[in-house]
């Protein structure tokens, strides 16, 4: 829990000065001190407010598509900056916490919980049609990671980020 709020915390200070991390994933949360302290490493996908950076394409995701937030893999893009690059930030920072607890991240655990005709990898048609169908399989996988940990790790979860 302590790592997931020092994660939290680092998000925070970047989105004060303006900066998106938009790769959050486990491999670039740093431990020191044997685990006490947890970092978020690797900003070379970040993006800022105020300077456009290269790998800024029209919007994309610039980061892990294996951790994507799913309306990427939809290729709809939300058009408000800010509220794209901060969404993005939130939806990977409990996609940790989905990882951190399962071993498996939310982006995975979505598409465990569709049917293969409406993943991302399969559908064709628009974000808007399949919108539903990965609304519930989005609850699906959030049923599957509450069945698959504590009470005293759901207390846990709560008491740190509500």
């Amino acid at each position: 829990m302590k790592s997931l709020h020092d994660v939290a915390v680092g998000l925070k200070q970047l989105h004060g000065v303006e900066i998106g991390h938009q790769d959050l994933k486990p491999s670039n949360v740093l431990l020191y001190k044997k685990g006490i302290i947890s970092k978020i490493g690797d900003l070379r996908r970040s993006l800022c407010w105020d300077i456009t950076a290269p790998h800024e394409d029209g919007g994309n995701f610039p980061g892990d598509f294996a951790y994507a937030p799913p309306e990427f893999l939809y290729r709809f893009i939300e058009p408000d900056f800010n509220l794209r690059v901060r969404a993005t930030d939130m939806y990977l920072l409990g996609s940790l916490v989905v990882f951190y607890f399962t071993g498996a991240n939310m982006t995975a655990l979505i598409a465990k919980n569709m049917d293969v005709n409406f993943r991302w990898d399969k559908w064709g048609g628009s974000f808007f049609e399949v919108k539903d169908y990965l609304i519930d399989g989005f609850y699906k996988a959030l049923k599957e990671f509450k069945s698959s940990i504590s009470n005293a790790d759901l207390a846990a979860i709560f008491t740190h980020f509500i």
